[in-house]
């Protein structure tokens, strides 16, 4: 099984002796050969699928180093002559759980209510003395 696994076929072995198990043994390997290479092809998905969700889970990070390394790399053409004028501004984003981002959201909301109610507020007294000025 393991020869077979690697690919060596030494069929002349089956018709040695009486030559009455050939048969047989044809079919054994016919199966064999068959669900080795399912499993084979089994573990090639597996191992595929394992590297594409690695992958998938460090994207944008991948992504921002392949465009650094292209930037680096063209770096030589120079395409900005006074490179003393260029600033950068480098922002870190800390990626927090969603229970985290929909209480910010809630506290969010609540104080935008209470800035609306504040606002009707001060609207109300301001019509109120324009109101009064209007009436003298």
């Amino acid at each position: 099984m393991f020869l077979l696994s690697l690919g060596e076929f030494n069929l002349e072995d089956y018709e040695k002796g009486n030559g009455g198990s050939v048969f047989v043994l044809w079919v054994l390997f016919v199966m064999a050969s068959f669900l080795l290479l399912i499993h084979l092809l089994n573990m090639l998905i597996a191992i595929m699928g394992d590297t594409f969700g690695k992958n998938n889970e460090i994207k944008e990070m991948a992504q921002c180093k392949s465009h650094l390394r292209f930037v680096i790399d063209n770096w030589w053409t120079n395409p900005i002559k006074d490179r003393d004028q260029i600033q950068y501004l480098i922002c870190a984003f800390l990626k927090d759980d969603d229970n985290e981002d929909s209480e910010i959201l809630q506290k969010v909301r609540d104080e935008v209510q209470l800035l609306k109610g504040q606002m009707s507020k001060n609207y109300e007294k301001l019509n109120a003395k324009l109101g009064a000025i209007l009436n003298k």
